[in-house]
């Protein structure tokens, strides 16, 4: 995972900054719920451990991924960021017994060397309640909301863009997005492809909507 550090002089006025000292030092393992695999015990588990560049013991079970991790000593600052966490809430090989020992990382065994980072369409604190088993896992979260821009800021994105946008094409990404970031992301990504390929296509709005269909907490907020 590639992790970039904006300079303060091409931020938005306002827009919010982490600022992560010597972000290149850390070791980053990006997990996308998405991906299928990810919600299979053992392929989730050795593939964290392969991002740690331990020896993955097979079939490597929980007991097994907890031992190498404790005899490895941990020193290395490693941050692990879980994408769609819903999704890996609601696979049935992630049970409590998983969650535990993921707590357990930061808690015993990670040498204060081991952070999370979830990213969820469902705030943190909700996450344990609509899920099956109870998840303390997350009673270690702070939580940050990522709202929709503000109307000039997505404006601005519009057009930072390297594409001509007619007035009415805006005004239909504006209003279809909901000025959410991710959304309109995607919309303005259909039209710099049809930009790119035929100017006078406008099917790219159909793929645009068809896409973003996949997000519905995001279009029904």
């Amino acid at each position: 995972m590639q992790i970039s550090s904006a300079k303060s002089h091409n931020l938005r006025e306002g827009q919010w900054q982490v600022q992560l000292p010597s972000a290149e030092k850390f070791r980053w393992i990006f997990i996308d719920f998405q991906d299928s695999r990810m919600s299979n015990l053992r392929r989730l588990l050795t593939f964290i451990l392969q991002g740690l560049d331990l020896n993955v013991s097979e079939p490597c079970t929980l007991n097994k991924f907890m031992d190498a991790i404790e005899k490895s000593r941990f020193r290395l600052p490693t941050i692990i960021v879980m994408d769609e966490i819903d999704i890996g809430l609601a696979a049935p090989e992630l049970d409590q017994r998983f969650w535990w020992n993921l707590r357990s990382l930061i808690s015993d065994f990670g040498n204060g060397n081991i952070a999370f980072l979830v990213a969820s369409h469902t705030p943190s604190l909700k996450i344990g309640a609509n899920a099956k088993v109870t998840h303390p896992f997350f009673d270690l979260f702070t939580q940050i909301d990522l709202g929709p821009f503000r109307e000039p800021e997505a404006r601005e994105f519009i057009h930072s863009i390297q594409c001509e946008f007619s007035s009415i094409d805006i005004e239909w990404l504006l209003t279809h997005s909901k000025l959410w970031p991710a959304l309109l992301q995607i919309l303005c990504q259909m039209k710099y492809h049809s930009y790119k390929s035929d100017k006078k296509n406008h099917k790219w709005r159909e793929e645009g909507l068809r896409l973003i269909s996949s997000f519905p907490n995001l279009l029904s907020a």
